[in-house]
């Protein structure tokens, strides 16, 4: 994906999905990922308890995790390791094959 860093000047991105703390969730970790200086960053985080799904009419639709729908509260911010989330995004995103310039 191209995203505007500045006018007239753009940069690809990435968006890996991290399942937190483990496989099973309850949360799914959204990690944006961006080439800078040479190596990929994360420039975004989204901690969610849904996933989405295209119906047959192309609307999305927000879908529970098993779990149910949760609120992501400060408690949640604070135990998410985000360097763990960033390596597994990372390794993710360099197993995809997807290249980012």
């Amino acid at each position: 994906m191209k995203c505007s860093e500045s006018p007239g000047q753009s940069f690809d991105m990435q968006t890996v999905e991290v399942p937190w703390p483990g496989e099973g969730g309850p949360w799914r970790v959204l990690v944006d990922l961006a080439r800078i200086d040479g190596n990929r960053r994360v420039v975004g985080l989204h901690i969610v308890s849904y996933t989405t799904v295209e119906d047959a009419d192309g609307v999305e639709r927000w879908i529970p995790l098993p779990s149910g729908p949760s609120e992501v509260t400060h408690a949640v911010i604070r135990g998410v390791r985000i360097g763990q989330i960033s390596e597994s995004a990372r390794r993710a995103a360099d197993a995809s094959g997807e290249v980012l310039r």
